[in-house]
């Protein structure tokens, strides 16, 4: 039960204060990189994704975008770009 109340805010949903973008970069301020994994055509995940990627990079962090379609076609590519990933921000 605790973990459903825990859990982040999703963008579907109107939050006071934006709740989702400070959650977002509250859980990114330990961390040198932050992925974003969204759904393709989930719209309300992407409205808010510019300026959090914006933000982000104001605070150093590097950013990853991943847009998945489902069914997965390639493990391997996802897998690939992560790889990626990790070698710029260590």
């Amino acid at each position: 039960m605790e973990k459903y109340f825990n859990k982040a805010p999703c963008p579907t949903k109107h939050f006071p204060k934006d709740d989702r973008f400070n959650y977002v970069l509250e859980m990114a301020e330990d961390c040198d990189g932050v992925v974003f994994l969204l759904l393709k055509f989930c719209e309300p995940h992407f409205y808010d994704y510019p300026q959090l990627k914006e933000r982000l990079e104001e605070m150093g962090k590097k950013v990853l975008l991943l847009e998945l379609e489902f069914p997965i076609a390639s493990y391997e590519q996802l897998r690939t770009r992560i790889e990626a990933f990790y070698e710029v921000i260590a």
